[in-house]
């Protein structure tokens, strides 16, 4: 992608297309995650998530390019952090009712967000990203990863990257088995 390719912000093209679809999953990939402000999300999300009746899939990244995080006032060093914060952040608004949640880029305490999504917990979150700290991000916050590759080799690194991550962090049980997603770039189409 180019610096001047014309992205819609992706919260805005959904909430369109939940208005003239009834079936289809709705899906972020991706949405950076360090570039946004949490609690707003959370309620944008979950009122997206509310309109589109439970069909919502959140796809969130750290980021990479310096630039677009320096002009949020994002530190590129801060990212990985920021964005592990915004997603426990999120889950506790999402939860009900909703617990306190203290950290260095997100702290809240008594904050009731409403409406709740429709999906318990809120919508599954899947990861972006082919760091290391990506895929530890993944098992460890997300419901699965999603990625971009050019064929079967790719796919075997990020497998293999993975299950590092898995030796590397627990993974809740709550988040159950890690879905793997990985868009192959010549085609643009999503394998499963």
């Amino acid at each position: 992608m180019g610096a001047s390719d014309p992205i819609l912000d992706p919260l805005i093209e959904l909430a369109y297309v939940a208005a003239v679809t009834e079936r289809i999953e709705l899906a972020t990939g991706i949405l950076i995650l360090p570039q946004r402000n949490p609690v707003v999300l959370a309620k944008q999300v979950a009122s997206l998530d509310v309109l589109s009746g439970g069909r919502l899939l959140l796809g969130v990244a750290a980021g990479y390019l310096e630039p677009e995080m320096s002009a949020v006032g994002v530190k590129l060093s801060e990212r990985g952090q920021r964005t592990d914060e915004y997603v426990d952040a999120m889950r506790a608004l999402w939860s009900d009712p909703a617990r306190r949640t203290k950290g260095k880029y997100a702290a809240f305490d008594h904050v009731e967000a409403y409406p709740k999504p429709i999906q318990a917990g809120g919508p599954r979150i899947v990861v972006g990203g082919h760091s290391p700290a990506a895929f530890r991000r993944a098992v460890s916050r997300g419901h699965g990863w999603i990625g971009n590759g050019s064929g079967p080799d790719d796919l075997v690194t990020a497998l293999g990257g993975l299950e590092r991550a898995a030796g590397e962090v627990d993974r809740p049980t709550q988040l159950g088995r890690l879905e793997i997603k990985l868009r192959s770039a010549e085609s643009g189409r999503s394998n499963p």
